[in-house]
């Protein structure tokens, strides 16, 4: 089922504060994945939240490749390029 970015975008910031544990309101897209806490065991928790809320599967290498993003912001946009089908 296809879910908008929006409901995406709130579904990761707020994976990140709890995987964290860290403010919700202390997280924006500017922030940076270190600024956040988001090592690779949490991005795993992050993920695993997405996938079960969305339906969708993501590979290893795809979730190894998020720890690329440069910001939140960016780690959004890949999961949601992700959720919408328009990565593999």
């Amino acid at each position: 089922m296809l879910k908008p970015a929006s409901f995406v975008e709130t579904l990761v910031l707020d994976a990140v504060a709890a995987a964290a544990r860290i403010e919700r309101c202390s997280l924006g897209p500017r922030t940076a994945l270190l600024d956040a806490n988001l090592d690779s065991l949490t991005l795993i928790a992050v993920v695993t939240r997405v996938e079960l809320a969305c339906g969708v599967d993501f590979a290893s290498d795809e979730v190894a490749a998020l720890l690329g993003a440069r910001d939140l912001g960016e780690l959004c946009e890949r999961i949601v390029s992700k959720v919408e089908g328009r990565a593999s």
